[in-house]
């Protein structure tokens, strides 16, 4: 008996765009040629869809002069059909960066290198913030799939995950996907993300060549425990590569901020925190923070203590996002991310993908950041009175 999950008809709002795009990509490509004949059941059974819904497709990229029908003979590829293909994705240059929450300095900055690199291409673009709205996710996705967009980048939610219905129609529809910052497994889609590891190495190497001895860690709650892990692992196995040890007070965890309160309120908690760790911790001089948005809460703290920077405690943050905090000119060392590095390499893969070349399944590409040296000394600055 036939398993009926695999033999169900799957007629959705969205699988007549899915089977042109397929066909679309195909001609591209050159798997089919000039000429070539369409069989209706043929593409029925293999997309698990209805023969009305096949129809219904061949007749819209007919009229659309990609395909020729021929009373009582069938339907073919036309002899322009590149030409007509590419005339298509001509007008389908749009794409869409789909994002939890566009109002975090991390996914607003990806998104203003994104359409300040899109100048540059073919391609014209668009960000989406869901609100980590995993019903918005789904939304958003089926329109993009019907509307015919020319790529999707995704930023996977926060909490929660889109449903696997929804990646199916998204997988279907062979449209070029390219997940940023943490992979959606099980589709092959591939992965431009920060290399954690290595900005944490780089961090923690400029503390110890200052002269830092005793360094510290602040971290904060993972959305991904292993993320969470390699970072704090980099942090461990660099300072040990120097000839250091760390122990168990050498980090500290902040909670994440809370949406449903101000960025003040954690302000205040996460610096009585790493008060008290401080307190705990007398010896240490140097502090490699895994966000700037913790390297501001670190700051603030010791401005509040009377600590200097770098004369008592040098500090490094990750992200070169302090202006989003409040200041228009920040004297802290950090790490740029280089958001125009991940860009460029989301268009290579999007250009590839429309192209109809091959990606290698599953690629991941990590993006390594660059040390900004800058005073690192906060001075009379109170960072607690700025940002928030």
């Amino acid at each position: 008996m036939e398993d009926a999950s695999i033999t169900k008809i799957t007629d959705t709002p969205s699988a007549c765009g899915n089977l042109q795009n397929h066909i679309y990509m195909q001609i591209r490509s050159g798997k089919l040629k000039p000429g070539e004949k369409l069989h209706t059941a043929g593409l029925a059974k293999e997309w698990r869809v209805s023969e009305g819904t096949v129809h219904q497709s061949l007749r819209m990229l007919a009229a659309k002069g990609v395909l020729v029908r021929k009373r009582h003979a069938g339907t073919f590829v036309g002899n322009n059909s590149q030409s007509q293909v590419e005339e298509c994705r001509q007008k389908s240059s749009s794409i869409l960066l789909l994002t939890p929450d566009l109002s975090k300095p991390e996914f607003l900055i990806l998104a203003q290198a994104i359409q300040a690199n899109s100048v540059n291409t073919r391609f014209s673009s668009t960000a989406i913030g869901t609100d980590n709205n995993i019903d918005r996710y789904c939304q958003i996705i089926h329109e993009s799939i019907e509307q015919g967009i020319a790529g999707l980048i995704i930023v996977p939610p926060l909490y929660g995950s889109i449903p696997i219905e929804t990646l199916i129609d998204l997988y279907k529809s062979k449209m070029p996907v390219v997940c940023c910052h943490r992979a959606i497994p099980g589709f092959g889609w591939p992965l431009v993300r920060v290399d954690v590891v290595y900005n944490v190495e780089i961090a923690v190497r400029h503390l110890l060549e200052l002269g830092k001895r005793h360094v510290g860690f602040v971290g904060m709650e993972p959305l991904s425990k292993q993320y969470g892990l390699l970072k704090e692992h980099a942090f461990m196995a660099t300072v040990h590569e120097f000839g250091f040890s760390t122990h168990k007070g050498s980090s500290i965890v902040l909670p994440l901020v809370d949406p449903r309160t101000s960025q003040g309120l954690w302000l205040v908690s996460a610096m009585n925190q790493i008060e008290q760790w401080l307190e705990d911790n007398p010896k240490i001089d140097g502090i490699c923070c895994v966000n700037d948005i913790s390297a501001w809460a670190t700051t603030s703290a010791l401005a509040k203590r009377g600590k200097k920077i770098p004369d008592d405690i040098a500090v490094v943050g990750n992200g070169d996002l302090m202006r989003f905090f409040g200041f228009n000119q920040s004297d802290l060392t950090t790490i740029d991310v280089s958001y125009n590095g991940m860009v460029t390499a989301i268009f290579q893969l999007l250009t590839k993908m429309r192209n109809g070349e091959q990606v290698e399944n599953g690629l991941d590409v990590e993006i390594k950041g660059k040390l900004i040296i800058r005073h690192s000394n906060i001075g009379d600055t109170d960072y607690s009175k700025q940002g928030g």
